[in-house]
């Protein structure tokens, strides 16, 4: 209810205003005789509204309206009185006054007048109020959010960016205000944010909720951000909030990269042990290669002893016959001027990214060289310690090959040419089968560990105690030797442990950092002579084992960041004021925002894993939605982008949603979840 002060120094002129005024229930009406008296309630109590008689005794309407407005009260005001001179309008208008109204004889007119006149003061404050509240609780949240935030105007200049944003970007408020708001997105995105920009303005609802751009940081660099402009229109403003994602994606990469490593050597270990003779070996490793290690080109380059060039023996694709062609003279006056020569005469491994120059592999055949490789990797193959050649590794993807790969890398090198020097002793047949036989115990206990750092589930205590289980099983030879293991202030050992005076160790490490460490004990008689061969190759699976506990820490680490990743992103999903659900092409639903929940009744652990269809849907809609999904999921959105359809709460009601469709792909292109976001309109539609 308003209320309204009426200043008159008439007393039978204040009760009949105060009569009339009465009649709305939307006024409740404070009367005063003078000014004094007025601003004597006024310093006590807030009004909506001033209705004040101009000629009165002491303080006249217009003083007692200059004294407000020089106070700083803003408050609506109406001059109400009896003498209409045209320049104490005029006056009062300019002191500030909001309307002029003049007594007159017919008083229910009169009345009716004034009480527009109120009507509309108020409503205005209201809406004032309303509008200064809202800015405020905006600005607390855009400084305050905790994600990066831009502000710009209709036009696209920038107004106002927070705290969050200047240290994403780089870039500080007085940098980019007044700019357009193109100076802080990358050119790659700068095409679909105009779209989205111009579609959010005209046609808001035909805007997507969130999208990913690169912005661009003051230094040069870039950042991955998922992008999710509001429009205001009362304002007239569009607030964006970003969430940084380069990070995930990165750590997404990197995990991709080393699960593809991983496959890739595990299945150059299988081809090891099918194979009878080099013949056989290197034509596996090639299809290998291409076919789990993903890459584009390999081949396998073997030194002539005689001629001293690079002749090939093996490659995939198999019907690339310009590698068939080639050969590469190792004489040249630069040997480390590309891979191949690097790695045969350096006898190291030579990782090449970022782009493949012309310069880099000379000995490549120009219809092999533009096909625009941009990482390779050659490998020195060594049997009986002496390099016979290499095998080369090319892929098309930027950063394929990583430091971090250099460890995977050298393990192929060890394992192919373990397999060299045993498969050219084919007449130590018994020596060769005891050998083959230890070290598929100890490729066995490589690719068990590595299974059991990717088992879910699984945790770290459980996991070291299966590690140290496995390298007793894979050092059986040695007599069944003690195994200990140090690591985060805890020790794991074998059954019966107990020191001997005779060990091997090697540091668990990550990112440089030691960790910890794993030791095996031996019985005195295995250091004796004629046994370096079994320790050598006991050492190396020690290191390799200490080497893959340092990457499952490590991506035990990754992946708990991931996680906490994952939860702010669910936040934030949390924070849309529409329904989000994500629907796998089986009809199974994997996230439902807290909205949606809201919307269908549901704790969200009551849907997560529910089928969609069959269980919020109702029955009469079924089999239209699902025929929906199917076109969606096989890839055609064109008809179904925007669709309005009923879902089923838990208490029985129907609700009425428009739905935005999209879809996620995998690598291949394959439709692998559908993303719909939801507006209940049911209210709308009654």
């Amino acid at each position: 209810m308003a209320v309204i002060l009426c200043v008159d120094d008439e007393p039978a002129f204040l009760e009949l205003t105060r009569s009339y005024l009465s009649r709305s229930d939307s006024y409740e009406i404070d009367l005063a005789d003078s000014a004094e008296a007025a601003l004597d309630r006024i310093s006590s109590r807030k009004y909506d509204a001033i209705v004040s008689d101009y000629q009165m005794p002491v303080m006249d309407g217009l003083e007692f309206l200059k004294l407000l407005r020089e106070q700083g009260d803003d408050t609506p005001f109406i001059v109400f009185t009896g003498k209409g001179r045209e320049e104490v309008a005029i006056e009062a208008l300019n002191l500030g006054a909001d309307f002029y109204l003049q007594k007159g004889s017919d008083t229910k007119s009169l009345y009716a007048e004034l009480s527009n006149m109120i009507d509309q003061l108020v409503g205005r404050r209201t809406a004032e109020v309303s509008l200064i509240e809202s800015e405020e609780r905006y600005r607390g949240i855009f400084e305050n959010s905790g994600s990066a935030m831009a502000m710009g105007d209709s036009d696209g200049r920038v107004l106002l960016v927070n705290k969050a944003f200047e240290e994403l970007t780089g870039f500080k408020n007085e940098d980019i205000e007044g700019k357009m708001w193109t100076t802080f997105i990358y050119e790659s995105s700068i095409d679909m944010a105009r779209k989205d920009f111009e579609t959010r303005k005209t046609n808001p609802e035909n805007a997507p909720t969130s999208y990913e751009i690169w912005l661009k940081r003051k230094d040069g660099s870039k950042r991955l951000v998922i992008a999710s402009p509001k429009f205001l229109p009362s304002m007239k403003l569009i607030i964006t909030p970003f969430v940084d994602i380069t990070h995930i994606r990165d750590a997404e990469a990197g995990l991709a990269r080393m699960n593809r490593m991983f496959e890739f050597l595990s299945h150059v270990n299988q081809a090891i042990l099918r194979s009878k003779n080099r013949h056989e070996l290197f034509p596996l490793l090639c299809q290998v290669a291409i076919e789990y290690g993903k890459l584009d080109l390999a081949w396998v380059g073997l030194v002539d002893p005689v001629s001293n060039i690079v002749i090939p023996e093996a490659w995939a694709p198999i019907d690339n016959a310009d590698i068939a062609r080639l050969r590469a003279p190792l004489n040249g006056n630069s040997p480390g001027s590309n891979s191949l020569m690097a790695a045969i005469t350096e006898h190291r491994i030579v990782i090449h990214s970022r782009g493949v120059r012309v310069g880099d592999d000379q000995h490549l055949p120009e219809q092999v060289r533009s096909l625009g490789y941009n990482s390779l990797s050659a490998i020195p193959l060594r049997m009986q310690g002496r390099v016979i050649g290499s095998l080369n590794l090319y892929s098309k993807k930027s950063d394929y090959f990583a430091e971090d790969d250099l460890g995977l890398l050298r393990e192929i090198a060890a394992d192919v040419s373990y397999a060299l020097s045993s498969l050219d002793f084919e007449d130590r047949l018994s020596q060769r089968t005891i050998d083959l036989a230890r070290r598929v115990s100890q490729l066995s206990c490589l690719y068990t560990v590595s299974e059991l750092s990717n088992q879910e589930g699984l945790d770290f205590d459980g996991f070291c105690a299966r590690v140290v289980d496995a390298l007793s099983v894979a050092m059986q030879h040695s007599n069944l030797p003690k195994i200990r293991m140090s690591i985060r202030d805890k020790i794991y050992s074998s059954k019966g442990f107990a020191e001997t005076s005779d060990k091997i160790s090697a540091s668990i490490t990550m990112s440089g950092v030691i960790l910890g460490s794993l030791e095996v004990f031996h019985p005195p008689e295995l250091h004796e002579p004629g046994n370096e061969t079994i320790l050598h190759d006991e050492l190396q699976l020690l290191q390799a084992v200490a080497g893959k506990i340092g990457e499952a820490i490590h991506r035990e680490q990754m992946s708990q960041e991931l996680n906490m990743e994952r939860a702010a992103a669910q936040k934030y999903l949390d924070l849309a004021n529409v329904m989000i659900v994500v629907i796998d092409r089986s009809g199974i639903v994997s996230l439902l925002n807290k909205k949606g929940c809201e919307i269908l009744g549901y704790h969200e652990s009551e849907v997560i894993g529910k089928n969609w269809f069959d269980n919020f849907l109702p029955p009469e809609s079924r089999e239209t939605v699902k025929e929906i999904f199917e076109t969606i999921i096989g890839g055609d959105i064109s008809r179904h982008e925007q669709v309005v359809e009923k879902v089923l709460t838990k208490s029985g009601e129907i609700k009425i949603i428009s739905w935005h469709n999209t879809y996620i792909c995998d690598e291949s292109g394959k439709v692998i979840n559908t993303i719909s976001s939801g507006l209940d309109i049911s209210e709308n539609t009654t």
